[in-house]
This record gives C-alpha cells, sequence and structure tokens, in this order.
C-alpha cells in the first residue's frame, strides 16, 4: 500500500521530503513486525483482565517454559527463514546486488548471535542458570531487528544492534508484567515490537553508506556528493558523508507512522469485540444469578416462608456471619 516497504509515500520521503533516502526497511521489520506488534498491545489493553498487583508480586520469577526444546528449536527455525527470505524475497529493491545479500546474511547472523546473548547471560546471573525460553525469545528479537536494518550498518554495528535488541527483552518483559500488569505470555510486544523498532532506529545511526546505493530511487549515482554512498547514518564509513539528521528523521517518522497504524487498527477491531464479549458475560452471569436460589438466606427467614434451608445455605450464611462476627468488639468483664 501507500505505507509499503517499496515504492510507498512512506518510503519515498527521500524524493518528496527530503529526509536522506527514505524510510530504510529492507526486510519488512517495520511494516510485519511493528504493525502486529502494536496491534497486539491494543488487544492486551482492551481484552485480558489485569493482573493482580499482589499476584504480579509474589510472582516474580521468569515465564514458565512448558516445551524448552520446541522454543529454541523454533528460535533457529526463524533464524534460518530469515536467511532464506534475504536470497529469495519477491519485494527486494531494484540495484539490490550480491553483495548487499551476502552482506545481510551476514549481518543476520550477528544480529542473532547478539540477540541471543544479553539475556542468556542476565538470566544466568540472576536466578544461576540460563533460562532457554527468554534465550529464544532474544534470538528471535534479534533476528526481527536485523530485518528492519537489513544490510545498512556494518559488522559492528549489527552485532550492537542484536545486542541491544535481546537485552531489551527480559526488561521489557518485566515492565509488561510488574509495572503495567499486562499478560504478554506470548511476549510478542517484548520480543518482536520493541526489537523491531531498536533495529529501523539503527539505520539512522550505524548505517555506514556501503549499502543501499540508489534506495527509493534517490542517489543512483551520487548522493552527498559522493558516487556510490548508500543509505548513510551518524557513522558513515570511511570515504563516505553522514547524513544523521536526515536518515533518523526517516525512520522516526516511519516508527511512529506505523506504530499508530497498528494500535488504531488493532483498537478498532478489539474494542468493539471487547465491549461485546463483556456485555454478554455478564448477561450470562445475571441469568446464572436469578435462576439460581440465593443462598444469602438465614435460616429464620426460610422458617418465616415455611420453607427449609439446604445445607449449603446455611453454610453460606455461617461462612458470612464469620467475618462480622469476628470485627465485633469483645465485651468488657462486668465482675472482676
Amino acid at each position: 500500500g501507500s505505507w509499503g516497504p517499496v515504492g510507498g509515500g512512506r518510503a519515498a520521503f527521500g524524493r518528496t521530503a527530503g529526509p536522506g533516502p527514505g524510510w530504510g526497511a529492507p526486510g519488512g521489520g517495520g511494516t510485519v513486525f511493528l504493525v502486529s506488534a502494536f496491534a497486539s498491545l491494543a488487544a492486551l489493553l482492551v481484552w485480558p483482565p489485569r493482573r493482580n498487583s499482589q499476584v504480579t508480586a509474589a510472582g516474580s520469577e521468569l515465564p514458565s517454559v512448558h516445551l524448552p526444546l520446541l522454543a529454541v528449536v523454533g528460535s533457529l527455525l526463524v533464524m534460518g527463514g530469515v536467511l532464506a527470505w534475504v536470497w529469495a524475497s519477491p519485494v527486494q529493491q531494484p540495484g539490490t546486488t550480491p553483495y548487499t545479500a551476502m552482506r545481510t546474511a551476514v549481518n543476520g547472523l550477528l544480529y542473532a548471535a547478539g540477540g541471543v546473548t544479553v539475556p542468556l547471560l542476565y538470566t544466568w546471573f540472576v536466578t544461576g542458570t540460563s533460562d532457554p525460553g527468554m534465550s529464544a525469545r532474544g534470538l528471535v528479537a534479534g533476528v526481527v531487528a536485523g530485518l528492519a536494518a537489513g544490510p545498512f550498518p556494518g559488522h559492528a554495528g549489527a552485532l550492537l544492534t542484536g545486542l541491544l535488541a535481546g537485552g531489551s527483552v527480559p526488561f521489557v518483559t518485566f515492565a509488561l508484567q510488574r509495572v503495567f500488569r499486562l499478560d504478554d505470555c506470548g511476549g510478542i510486544f517484548a520480543a518482536v515490537g520493541i526489537p523491531a523498532a531498536i533495529g529501523l532506529l539503527s539505520v539512522g545511526i550505524f548505517a555506514d553508506g556501503a549499502a543501499g546505493a540508489g534506495w527509493q530511487q534517490v542517489g543512483a549515482g551520487s548522493y552527498l556528493g559522493v558516487s556510490g554512498q548508500g543509505v548513510t547514518g551518524l557513522l558513515a564509513a570511511p570515504g563516505f558523508r553522514a547524513d544523521f539528521l536526515g536518515q533518523i528523521q526517516a525512520q522516526i517518522i516511519g516508527i511512529v507512522g506505523l506504530g499508530l497504524w497498528g494500535f488504531v487498527s488493532g483498537s478498532i477491531i478489539c474494542v468493539p469485540l471487547g465491549l461485546f464479549f463483556y456485555g454478554f458475560g455478564r448477561a450470562v452471569q445475571r441469568d446464572e444469578n436469578v435462576s439460581r436460589r440465593d443462598p444469602s438466606r438465614s435460616r429464620e427467614q426460610y422458617r418465616a416462608k415455611g420453607m427449609r434451608a439446604a445445607p449449603g445455605d446455611v453454610q453460606y450464611s455461617q461462612e458470612m456471619a464469620a467475618p462480622a462476627a469476628a470485627e465485633m468488639p469483645a465485651e468488657e468483664r462486668r465482675f472482676r
């Protein structure tokens, strides 16, 4: 569409508004993962009930993983699929060279290695054993950041981007569960949304200009007066000129636009469904309460109406009267 990664209005910022060569997300990391993560955030805010603060404080341990082997194997399959997507993507930019594809593949391994390192060491440091689920999420986070940044950062920048993306997973997971009390059991926002934003921002910082010449039909011959210069951020390679302000502006505009798009579209779908299921659940609960005999009646009320109290009703009345009796002050002794 008009906000797609190739040829859309957001991607063509360089030709229309002038900030750098435009939006840089060669693997579709922003369009696919950022939008879906913010749509899932809207669902988390609307559908599930908030976690109780006391229960959240008591359960401060890491989320349990029922099948750690499947989690680890799944993360490795994600990494392999991303490497295959680099070579067989149907949305390759015009002018993509074998060097660009090879650099993307090498950077992909560095993104994944950096993503799995921080959660593995962090969980081992705080709990005494490395957590396989958190490590697998860190690997996926590094891969997602790599899809957003692609070949634009150098190898050192790719490794640092993976470290930042993977390192954000345990802290974002903690903030969602303990601070905001959102039950993100799947780790969608922590392992996909924030890493995608980190990968997109890294283009404006670590892109060195060695890849992406002619990106979005900007600077095909020369860019910033340098022949063969591609997408460039703050840390330009020797012989290229930095373009931090222009490229970081394009990346921030794209992140904000896609985040709002995902959150608003997710809210449009989730809010009506949440209201419907909430009203339906209230109606069902009301019908069950009406059809069920009121257990709050005491034995005297049943005798006054000639009814016989059921054992469950008497037990309920005793349970309701026990707290009230416990709260009454004890009588003072009359004789000492």
